[in-house]
């Protein structure tokens, strides 16, 4: 969650800040020891993590101020359990921005995709293009099939590919353990078909996605799927 991400930057950036003294410039030749070395190390993560949240503006020196204040038992007007409440509402709030902008972004990919006249669209909103059809039978409600596949993201970032290891996967046709996109298009497939299949978030990872691999949430997901065999 990113919650944990950011409280894990924060108790980083804390270790920093009490092990060094912040108020000097310091450059990595400066570094005497190893107590030196983790205290700038685990500052350069916590400023690379901090930078690269995305939606999110982040005042460095009031968030060293607001560490330094607790080391020195300032009085604050927030306790623990309200500060970490606060913070939770502030991602949220970041959450629900980066769903609505995802989730915008994917319809108008989508509807420019399906302007392209290889590709054929299902009541449900799955898109998909056929590259080689195959032959025989579609898979069955729980029944087992071999897949090679690689999966990306509508911008290109690609989060898994089972080519690279040259060894084919094994799903199930079920809701319960595949994506809904999946679960639909690999039921259109014969045992040797080769397909494009566009995913909404509906039929993908939806709000649920963790941002892992880049994946965000509410993001259009596409996967080059072949179905090798069916299982019977």
């Amino acid at each position: 969650m990113k919650i944990l991400r950011y409280l894990l930057i924060i108790l980083l950036a804390i270790i920093s800040i009490v092990a060094c003294n912040r108020n000097n410039t310091r450059g990595e030749s400066d570094l005497k020891n190893d107590i030196d070395s983790i205290s700038y190390y685990s500052g350069i993560f916590a400023g690379y993590t901090l930078k690269d949240m995305e939606d999110t503006v982040f005042n460095t020196d009031i968030f060293y101020q607001g560490v330094k204040e607790v080391f020195n038992n300032k009085d604050f007007k927030l306790n623990k359990a309200e500060t970490n409440f606060n913070i939770g509402k502030y991602f949220e709030k970041l959450r629900k921005i980066e769903a609505d902008k995802y989730l915008k972004l994917g319809e108008e990919f989508l509807s420019k995709n399906k302007l392209n006249n290889n590709i054929l669209t299902t009541t449900s909103g799955l898109q998909y293009e056929v590259i080689s059809k195959g032959t025989g039978v579609s898979p069955k409600l729980n029944e087992k099939v071999i897949i090679k596949f690689k999966g990306y993201t509508y911008n290109g970032l690609e989060f898994a590919n089972s080519y690279t290891s040259n060894h084919p996967d094994t799903l199930i046709i079920n809701k319960n353990k595949i994506l809904p996109g999946l679960f639909e298009g690999l039921q259109l497939m014969k045992p040797g078909a080769k397909f494009k299949l566009f995913l909404p978030a509906a039929l993908a990872f939806g709000s649920t996605a963790s941002s892992i691999n880049g994946v965000k949430q509410n993001m259009v997901i596409i996967y080059e799927m072949e179905l090798l065999s069916i299982i019977r």
